[in-house]
């Protein structure tokens, strides 16, 4: 059985979405293609990306002990647009961390670089990255440009000496 993502329409009334679906769905056409000799359409990353949302759907309310709700479902639907137009096919998988505030941390602390993306809403994150010890912070609403460079320096930093 797929685990699902909690959606809430409009109206108030909840729907649910296959994970791997929503991840799949939210890729975009030129991340998601590979070799036709590939068994696999996407990127590594995306199966253990999908893993730790469904750990995080499935939180229930107190999951921290202290009466933290469960994550919010718009925050998760947020962290995927996000993961999808931010990664490359060789990205590391991102850690995704439960916040009490019911948002989530998208954390990569790998080969010299220290990315943190705090979502306590959509359209309201929270950037640190420290690269090589050269730290910076800012806001971030819509404009996930300003994180395209910290990537792709990820992604090669990640990829396997040839």
């Amino acid at each position: 059985m797929a685990e699902t993502a909690r959606t809430f329409v409009d109206d108030g009334t909840a729907t649910s979405t296959p994970l791997s679906d929503r991840l799949a769905i939210s890729l975009p056409s030129d991340a998601a293609r590979t070799s036709e000799l590939s068994e696999t359409s996407e990127p590594k990353w995306v199966a253990a990306v999908t893993e730790e949302f469904v750990s995080l759907n499935a939180l229930n309310h107190g999951w921290d002990g202290y009466g933290a709700g469960p994550i919010r479902s718009d925050v998760l639907n947020f962290a995927t647009q996000l993961l999808a137009r931010i990664m490359l096919p060789g990205t590391p998988p991102p850690h995704l961390t439960p916040m009490s505030h019911e948002g989530i941390m998208i954390e990569w602390h790998q080969h010299g670089i220290e990315l943190e993306i705090e979502i306590e809403a959509p359209a309201q994150v929270w950037v640190c990255i420290s690269v090589d010890g050269q730290e910076e912070e800012w806001p971030m609403r819509n404009d996930f440009n300003a994180l395209s460079d910290s990537i792709s320096e990820l992604t090669r930093r990640a990829a396997p000496a040839c």
